[in-house]
């Protein structure tokens, strides 16, 4: 019987089954190029008495079998509105040796010209209200891409995208559009504006009778308005982000107070023939609100047609200790009221003289 020995334990002798032998590796062995790329080693055999050597030598062939390693390095945070910037920098390498590779990434991205420095396309730039952070997704083959062959890998990376302000505020509003008559310091309402970058705003108001107090849009200490002089206010805001400005006009109403009841009650004409009937004068009296005014009268022999007052009942001169009624007028307007007392001359008329026969006997003689 032939013994056969071999000097690199990886390896061991079977017969081939037609009355030779062969030189095997073992399962648990695995050719790899990247690990060892030559074998060399010595088959021993003996019968007993007498031994032969052979020297077994031979190379791998490398296959590509690995996937390239692929790393990014950021170049940190990148400014909106910087065409062409500077992403990071790629490197690549392969177990298999591999030095041409092949890339996919975001068609607004570019390699430069060292092949490694990934940036923004000419003339490409991000703009940060509608992109924060940038997402870097990278594939990397050994192949073509079309090459079923071919071994890929891949690295993702976020870069922080920074804002820049460039943009104005805009879409001025006012909760509030009306405020009271005599009231110092009155709030309007509260202001509020839109920014896409984000920075706080200030406001301000055109009117020098007005303030910004924060938000608050209000009269200032001590100022009041009145709606007699003043109906409504047109004032223009102004919202500011520092950089750039917007405007807005709104328009105030300002609400009427019941400033108090009629004043200057008067009438026209105070004096009537006696036994008569009809006009007597016309009442007027003024209202600082504007608001129309009524007038009343509690003696029912009188009566106000609108502003006309009037006798409704004759009276008789002689029939009156003073030939006067006190005549109390009554003006009201804006839910108050204002009475004054008027007197009434009921004016003497000098009437034909009766005759009464009175029948009586008179004696004869």
């Amino acid at each position: 019987d032939l013994d056969f020995q071999l000097t690199d334990n990886r390896f061991t002798v079977l017969e081939d089954g037609a009355g030779g032998y062969r030189v095997h590796r073992l399962i648990s062995h695995r050719f790899d190029y990247e690990t060892q790329q030559d074998y060399d080693f010595d088959l021993i055999v003996s019968d007993g008495v007498e031994e032969d050597r052979v020297n077994i030598a031979f190379s791998l062939v490398n296959i590509n079998d690995n996937a390239p390693v692929v790393s990014f390095t950021s170049a940190g945070p990148i400014t909106e509105n910087d065409p062409g910037a500077v992403l990071g920098v790629i490197d690549v390498t392969d177990p298999d040796g591999d030095s041409t590779f092949y890339f996919d990434f975001d068609n607004r991205f570019e390699l430069a010209a060292d092949g490694r420095t990934l940036k923004l396309k000419y003339g490409v730039a991000l703009d940060y209200e509608t992109e924060t952070s940038l997402s870097v997704g990278i594939i990397v083959s050994d192949r073509p891409f079309s090459d079923a062959s071919a071994n890929q890998a891949g690295v993702d990376a976020t870069i922080p995208v920074i804002n820049v302000n460039d943009v104005a505020p805009s879409n001025i509003q006012l909760t509030g559009l009306q405020l009271s008559e005599n009231d110092p310091g009155a709030v309007v309402g509260t202001l509020s504006a839109d920014d896409a970058d984000g920075p706080s705003l200030s406001f301000s108001v055109s009117d020098a009778r007005f303030e910004v107090d924060g938000m608050s849009l209000e009269l200032k200490a001590g100022v009041a308005l009145d709606r007699e002089a003043t109906p409504s206010v047109t004032l223009t805001v102004t919202a500011s982000d520092g950089t750039f400005e917007d405007t807005q006009d709104f328009t105030i109403t300002v609400l009427n107070v019941d400033e108090g009841a009629p004043d200057n009650l008067a009438l026209s004409n105070a004096s009537i023939a006696e036994n008569t009937t009809g006009v007597i004068g016309t009442l007027s009296a003024t209202d600082v609100d504007g608001d129309a005014i009524t007038f009343s009268v509690t003696d029912g022999r009188f009566a106000v047609s609108g502003s006309t007052l009037v006798l409704a009942t004759a009276i008789n001169h002689e029939s009156l200790a003073e030939g006067t009624v006190a005549l109390e007028v009554t003006a009201s307007g804006g839910g108050a009221s204002t009475t004054e007392t008027f007197l009434i001359s009921i004016e003497d008329v000098n009437e034909a003289p009766t005759l009464l026969l009175m029948a009586d006997t008179i004696p004869l003689n």
